[in-house]
């Protein structure tokens, strides 16, 4: 999170400045909710956090009627966007080598980083090498769209030429972003909100100010989840009085209280076209052509087409979409590949 982020989401300038609707689960607030206002979009002013999913996301959206997505389908093409700064090359089975979209891994060498990710040797959820590869659940290096300091925006598009066989890289647009271009948001993690959940379902995003967590329940196992992590030792050198929700809320009541006073959107919306089957009353994009049901020569090439959101940010995935896409258009696809993925030990 480069130093200019907040200002870019505190401006008009560049953020459309959007907010929501008064909420009535949330005390009636209305959640604030920028959109980039430049070329490149939201991809302009985000935090660069470059985050896959889990690779059960996908299949999950095989299962809701999107044939062709599942997460052996989508792979290759996270892998074709991208060069990942410790890709072990062509045979690398998660991650890619060639890409236009550079993907760095931070190097989290804060001291409050390096304890973040110490506690990973204290904590059930453990600690992931790489979030986007054969494991996400664990506290972890985050990967960055980041080069050499600067800011990757994604513009025009980052697609294949749609109109030749010959691939062309989309266009890229960087922004210095000074001095404060590493990026503080350089760890963060995954973790399951109980034992019966199939992959995670609270992401934590560590700063060294601060956590933030991603209805009640969850939320509610994210704070707990989020107090026993910093009470182990690697933060005892660091620790204060806890800011907030404060020591005294523990009840169920008092937390709930608390989340719907201070929660707020990451803001990542998504799914409001979903792909799906021609069966499907809810579909309005059909997922072997990207052209919307019942109009012609339209196509939706967004996160708006996710039939169910990624867990994580959706910058990456929406990359994904944007390649395979490109193939889709060009009657092409990439073959699949079946790497293992990461079980828990308590699911089979």
């Amino acid at each position: 999170m480069p130093a200019a982020l907040m200002y870019n989401l505190g401006s008009t300038r560049y953020n459309w400045f959007y907010k929501t609707t008064p909420q009535k689960n949330l005390d009636g607030r209305s959640i604030y909710w920028p959109r980039g206002r430049v070329w490149g979009g939201s991809s302009s002013l985000n935090a660069m956090c470059y985050v896959r999913g889990h690779p059960y996301d996908y299949d999950l959206w095989e299962k809701e009627g999107v044939e062709g997505w599942s997460y052996s389908s989508v792979l290759p093409y996270f892998k074709k966007a991208e060069t990942y700064s410790h890709s072990t090359g062509p045979n690398d089975p998660y991650r890619g080598h060639n890409g236009p979209l550079i993907a760095t891994r931070g190097s989290a060498d804060h001291p409050l980083h390096q304890a973040w990710l110490a506690c990973g040797r204290f904590h059930k959820i453990g600690y992931t090498e790489d979030m986007n590869g054969f494991r996400q659940e664990g506290v972890a290096r985050m990967d960055m769209t980041i080069k050499d300091g600067k800011r990757q925006v994604q513009h025009l598009c980052c697609l294949s030429s749609s109109n030749s066989e010959q691939t062309k890289s989309g266009a890229w647009f960087y922004n210095q972003t000074g001095e404060g271009a590493s990026s503080h948001l350089e760890s963060g993690g995954f973790a399951r909100s109980s034992d019966t959940v199939p992959h995670p379902d609270i992401q934590f995003h560590f700063l060294p100010s601060t956590v933030h967590d991603d209805g009640l329940e969850e939320l509610r196992t994210a704070i707990r989840l989020s107090r026993e992590i910093f009470a182990l030792k690697p933060f005892d050198e660091f620790r204060g009085e806890e800011l907030a929700p404060g020591k005294d809320a523990q009840s169920d009541k008092q937390l709930d209280q608390f989340i719907k006073k201070a929660v707020a959107s990451a803001y990542h919306p998504s799914c409001s076209c979903k792909m799906g089957s021609e069966n499907d009353p809810a579909a309005v994009v059909n997922p072997k052509t990207m052209g919307v049901y019942g109009v012609e020569n339209l196509k939706i090439v967004d996160a708006s087409v996710m039939p169910s959101i990624a867990s994580g940010n959706l910058n990456a995935p929406t990359i994904m979409i944007a390649e395979k896409a490109s193939d889709i258009l060009k009657g092409k696809s990439l073959p699949k590949e079946t790497p293992p993925i990461w079980t828990p030990p308590n699911k089979t």
